[in-house]
């Protein structure tokens, strides 16, 4: 007879990490799909940025980067963040051949790129497309692809290697999942009063054209699809629990095994280290992503003081601390180290403001 478990509290029910695809044939047949891809095709372009040649960025035998990776994101996007970090680490090690160009949209708008990319196998971002392996998505399958090599960038390293996959993809799906929840359960909230913010900070880096399709749609149907796809409505309040949760029991894990790493100082920085910290960005809002945030005067109240409470925590300090040590970074104009947006034009022409 299989034991039950009747005197154990259920699971908590967590939001959809991944939602169901966009295919081929709803872009070309849903009427705003119909209508935005149209407009898309005129007048946006896919760009790739040149091999970097800077005597910092060439490799120890004096060649420059050689194998170029196409980044497909929804830009403000922590699963995005997760691999652009990756992708960072091997751009600036001496040893790697990589180097990318990040192809932003915003949410919804980016599947007229990856549906195509992935022959119509796939819509979700984040997803990289290679000229010699072509497409592939999910950031857990993207950061063991391309950082588990032990001559640049080993995000796994053995023996924990397998300890780390399981606390990466645990990460994925009570954190970033939920962190996502939330974060559109108060900027898309029934009373539209963060619409502004919403669209303002999920299309930061896009190309003219989607920021403001994005902007008129988001009002006439797409905010309420989104939350309707990730479960938002349902699981939006409570995912603050969760998220508060998973920091606890970080926060304890690192209490108990010295504080310097997740899987301890003899392992050193890993993947379930970077993914703790990029799935939880916007909340944190660590300086180095000054980039990719808004002013926090135009968030929701609810992110901003959670964000104020997690960044008290060990596990918050934690992940802040990643970011200043591990995330590849340059000086800017007001001396903070901030992160850099690797992308090409993706603008075929100037827009008129009326469009």
């Amino acid at each position: 007879m299989v034991p039950t478990n009747e005197g154990s509290p259920s699971p908590p029910r967590l939001p959809r990490m991944d939602i169901r695809p966009t295919t081929a044939r709803t872009l070309r047949t849903a009427a705003p799909f119909k209508i935005a891809g149209a407009i898309i095709g005129r007048l946006t372009r896919v760009g790739r940025r040149d091999p970097p040649s800077s005597s910092l960025e060439r490799r120890t035998d004096g060649n420059v980067k050689t194998r170029h990776v196409r980044l497909i994101s929804i830009t403000a996007s922590n699963y995005v963040e997760k691999v652009r970090w990756a992708l960072d680490l091997l751009e600036s090690h001496p040893h790697s051949p990589v180097y990318y160009t990040e192809d932003c949209h915003p949410p919804a708008l980016h599947a007229f790129e990856t549906v195509p990319a992935s022959g119509d196998r796939a819509s979700q971002s984040p997803m990289i497309v290679t000229d010699d392996r072509g497409a592939l998505w999910g950031s857990d399958a993207i950061l063991r692809e391309l950082c588990s090599d032990p001559d640049t960038v080993d995000l796994y390293p053995e023996p924990v290697g397998g300890e780390v996959r399981d606390m990466e993809t645990e990460l994925g799906e009570r954190l970033g999942s939920t962190a996502r929840c939330f974060g559109y359960y108060h900027l898309l909230d029934d009373s539209k009063k963060y619409y502004g913010a919403a669209s303002k900070f999920l299309t930061l880096h896009s190309p003219a054209v989607e920021r403001k399709l994005f902007a008129s749609m988001l009002d006439r149907g797409l905010a309420k699809a989104m939350k309707r796809a990730m479960t938002v409505d349902e699981l939006g309040a409570a995912s603050g629990r969760e998220i508060r949760k998973v920091f606890e029991q970080m926060s304890h894990r690192l209490d108990s095994n010295g504080g310097e790493y997740l899987l301890g100082s003899q392992h050193g920085f890993t993947a379930a280290d970077l993914a703790l910290a990029a799935l939880s960005y916007f909340i944190l809002r660590p300086p180095e992503m000054g980039p990719l945030l808004i002013d926090e005067s135009e968030m929701p109240r609810e992110l901003v003081e959670l964000g104020h409470e997690l960044r008290g925590t060990v596990a918050g300090k934690h992940a802040l601390r990643m970011y200043r040590e591990h995330r590849p970074a340059v000086p800017s104009s007001d001396g903070i180290r901030k992160i850099s947006i690797r992308r090409a034009n993706q603008d075929n022409v100037s827009l008129n403001s009326r469009l």
